[in-house]
């Protein structure tokens, strides 16, 4: 056998042995187990989150698609959108401040394979954020 023959019966055994994630229900989340916390969507099927990956998404092009604001405004949070192998998901470019909340929408119809499905929106915040203690003179 040649080595590319080799080489491409590898890569398929390799992408046999990989789980297809079937689509389900949408679920967002503030996800804290990282140095930041980040907004992630999951529920998407492998495919699904597949075909957002080999797209170049532009920014405006994210936010149409997967939208994080402060709630009750309309200017979108400044950050970084990226696809893992279970979500979507959006680091912002500054901390989200604690006891905030923030609106988080994802547009199903706005996917390379849109899904018949309603807009999801979630609104989620970090504890905290009481009153600031006064500063001494």
């Amino acid at each position: 056998m040649t080595r590319s023959l080799i080489a491409a019966l590898t890569l398929v055994a390799l992408a046999g042995c990989q789980h297809a994630v079937p689509a389900g229900p949408i679920h967002i989340a503030l996800d804290t187990s990282g140095r930041e916390p980040i907004v992630a969507v999951t529920g998407l099927s492998s495919s699904e989150l597949a075909s957002v990956q080999s797209l170049s998404l532009s920014a405006e092009t994210w936010r149409q698609l997967f939208l994080v604001t402060i709630a009750g405004g309309d200017t979108p949070i400044v950050g970084r959108y990226t696809v893992t192998g279970d979500s979507l998901e959006f680091h912002p470019l500054f901390p989200f401040d604690p006891g905030r909340q923030y609106s988080v929408r994802i547009d199903l119809t706005r996917l390379p394979h849109p899904r018949s499905a309603p807009v999801v929106e979630a609104i989620i915040a970090l504890p905290g954020g009481g009153p600031s203690a006064p500063i001494g003179r």
